[in-house]
């Protein structure tokens, strides 16, 4: 073994001050953002259905991390006539907990009507990326999340204000590049308030720039290469 790359900058340092014979090197977690040709049907039914009101998404593989429960209750607290909530996403109950059981059973059998809830996996990235850049904000206030997300990528390719967690490497990326707001992940009330904050994108759009410029292709590209330069002994 020659060494490894991580996708957490304190993870690899941490790696280099433990075994400093070994090489070790952070890796910008990059992300697809390819559009289809045409606007997606998923796209339009999105806009068709939230009538000019603020869309806010959370998608993905939906497990216990999306913290369901925080979700399900943030919407009951916006107002239905300026807040759309969209989530795109297989849903895996084994991996729930019992609140969020509990919290999805009652959206389920008592819809609201500003939720366009969907249980399937988006095979399609160019379909996934059209969603992103259908909505306004992205909720991705996880739940004991500690690793890196793509979906901070999205946001920032997509220019879309993201609301996270305020603990681990997520809510240090945000506060660190300003491309949304962090918050207590179990705080309903900040939650809320911070996704009111949000509604003027435009705030943000330094640190979409400086975002994308440090996690694009050619950040990869010239960390990568370094690593494999100095694992073979050729730098």
């Amino acid at each position: 073994l020659k060494g490894m790359c991580f996708l957490d900058e304190k993870i690899c340092r941490v790696y280099q001050k433990k075994i400093p014979h070994k090489f070790f090197e952070y890796l910008p977690d990059v992300t697809e953002t390819s559009l289809p040709d045409q606007p997606s049907e998923l796209a339009q039914e999105i806009r068709k259905r939230a009538a000019g009101r603020k869309i806010v998404f959370m998608g993905g593989s939906i497990g216990a991390q999306k913290n369901l429960a925080k979700w399900y209750e943030l919407i009951t607290l916006a107002d239905p006539e300026r807040w759309f909530f969209v989530q795109i996403g297989e849903l895996h109950r084994g991996a729930l907990t019992a609140e969020d059981m509990v919290s999805l059973e009652k959206i389920l059998t008592a819809p609201p009507e500003n939720l366009l809830l969907k249980d399937e996996y988006i095979p399609d990235e160019r379909t996934f990326n059209d969603i992103i850049r259908t909505v306004d904000i992205i909720f991705a206030v996880y739940r004991d999340f500690r690793i890196s997300s793509n979906m901070l990528n999205k946001a920032a390719a997509f220019k879309k204000p993201i609301l996270v967690a305020d603990n681990y490497l997520m809510g240090d990326r945000v506060r660190t590049y300003g491309i949304g707001k962090t918050v207590p992940q179990d705080d309903v009330n900040l939650i809320f308030g911070a996704l009111i904050s949000l509604e003027d994108a435009d705030t943000f759009n330094a640190g979409f720039d400086r975002y994308r410029k440090d996690f694009d292709n050619n950040a990869l590209e010239t960390r990568l290469t370094r690593f494999i330069e100095r694992c073979i002994g050729t730098s």
